[in-house]
């Protein structure tokens, strides 16, 4: 999914915690997680942005503006995000 957009016109973001960082590093690169990663293990995120549970996904516009956010995973995931970068796309 991330690796077939461009990242001059959307990009995708992921913000997670409560793992150690190495857990975290192992799951990301056994999970093929090749968009933006961010360990938030100080919880300076959550505090920031008012995280309300992990792990979050935002989709960013062209101009860098958040045009979708997702929190936690379902099986439908990876076709709800696809949606918002499609819409993303046309913005």
């Amino acid at each position: 999914m991330a690796s077939k957009v461009d990242p001059a016109k959307v990009a995708i973001m992921s913000i997670d915690e409560g793992d150690s960082k190495e857990t975290w590093k192992r799951f990301v690169e056994s999970n093929a997680m090749s968009w933006l990663q961010v360990y938030d293990g100080d919880l300076a995120l959550q505090h920031a942005f008012q995280v309300d549970g992990y792990p979050r996904y935002y989709v960013l516009n062209k101009d860098g503006i958040i045009v979708a956010e997702f929190k936690g995973w379902a099986q439908t995931g990876e076709a709800t995000i696809s949606n918002a970068i499609t819409k993303a796309l046309k913005q």
